[in-house]
């Protein structure tokens, strides 16, 4: 089968593996769209030799071609989305339902091969059945799409309240759609990029140039008096800063975005925070029991009734053949690709 491989940091090549097959309690899918993630642009990039060796891409939605001993959950031809967080379900963190904290987790796309290539094998229960008529792109979005609705309900819930995205990339884009198909009262869709601000106007949020005055000051304006969430999609230590200081008391921070940059609280952010009693949450992933839960079932519920449309975030559709090109281009310098779709099999 052809895969996409990464050969030397900054550098990807078509290749042949042998094609999979499914073991025990596995199924092989024929892969029908994979998203690449900022962190597979990551890993193409880092002086790394692991990624070397391993087929990254972790969104994605196949068609099972094949199924291992045991597997009855599944049939073939049936189309699916990976979850790609594989638990090991015996740690405690995993005795108490909380996968996404699995000490020992094991991963599709990243520490086993993914689905940037023809064909991926999966165990069973990583697989989530999706209707037939679903657009594979939609289903491959459905793990971007989790994420974005786990950070929606960390903030204890997003109905009725004004909701203020930290940065307009990929996560930022879905986390206002998902805020706003959760009932939000007004969202609003920060950037230093005005480019960047153009589809989140589209997808319907207001938004905020951040170069033109701080963030936080044109957020409490806009909301006459601050924000009650803010969802940090940016990893950036200066967002943070400016979400603590736009939210309402009694306001929900919620850090999505990752980031190497230093997080300190001065001593009147600290004060803030306590005299305003905001909540600050963490979150890693999207995965809990009983899995794959609400961050994966609202989603592709919002999909299956067409109340979202996160393909609106596509900036291009690429054959396996066309993709060490087209992940190339992502890693110039300057590139800004919202998402970018592999179609392992398309013609």
């Amino acid at each position: 089968m052809k895969a996409i491989l990464r050969v030397k940091p900054g550098e990807v090549a078509l290749v042949e593996r042998p094609t999979p097959e499914p073991g025990p309690g596995e199924v092989r899918l024929r892969v029908s769209a994979c998203g690449v993630c900022g962190s597979d642009v990551a890993r193409f990039r880092e002086d790394d030799p692991r990624w070397n060796e391993v087929v990254l891409g972790h969104e994605l939605c196949g068609t099972v071609d094949k199924l291992g001993e045991g597997v009855t959950a599944l049939g073939v031809n049936q189309q699916v989305a990976l979850l790609p967080l594989g638990p090991d379900f015996s740690c405690p963190e995993c005795q108490q339902g909380r996968y996404s904290l699995c000490q020992s987790y094991t991963f599709y796309g990243s520490r086993k091969d993914g689905g940037l290539a023809e064909y991926m094998v999966a165990l069973a229960h990583n697989c989530l059945p999706v209707p037939a008529d679903l657009d594979p792109e939609a289903g491959a979005m459905l793990e971007p799409l989790s994420v974005a609705a786990e950070a929606c309900l960390l903030a204890e819930g997003v109905a009725g309240k004004s909701v203020l995205v930290m940065g307009a990339g990929a996560i930022g884009l879905l986390a206002v759609i998902m805020a706003l198909a959760r009932g939000a009262r007004q969202v609003i869709a920060a950037d230093v990029l005005p480019d960047k601000l153009a589809l989140a106007r589209e997808l319907g949020a207001e938004t905020i140039l951040s170069t033109e005055a701080p963030a936080a000051e044109q957020a409490r304006e806009l909301t006459g008096g601050g924000p009650e969430v803010c969802l940090e999609c940016s990893g950036h230590p200066a967002a943070v800063a400016e979400g603590l200081a736009a939210l309402a008391p009694g306001g929900h921070l919620v850090l999505v975005g990752t980031g190497r940059g230093e997080l300190c609280l001065s001593g009147e952010q600290r004060e803030r925070v306590c005299r305003r009693m905001l909540t600050i949450r963490g979150q890693w992933m999207s995965y809990a029991a009983p899995c794959p839960g609400l961050p994966w079932t609202l989603p592709l519920a919002y999909l299956q009734q067409g109340r979202i449309d996160p393909r609106r975030l596509i900036t291009g559709r690429h054959t396996l053949e066309q993709a060490p090109a087209a992940i190339a281009a992502m890693l110039e310098p300057g590139a800004d690709d919202e998402k970018v779709m592999i179609r392992p099999n398309m013609a």
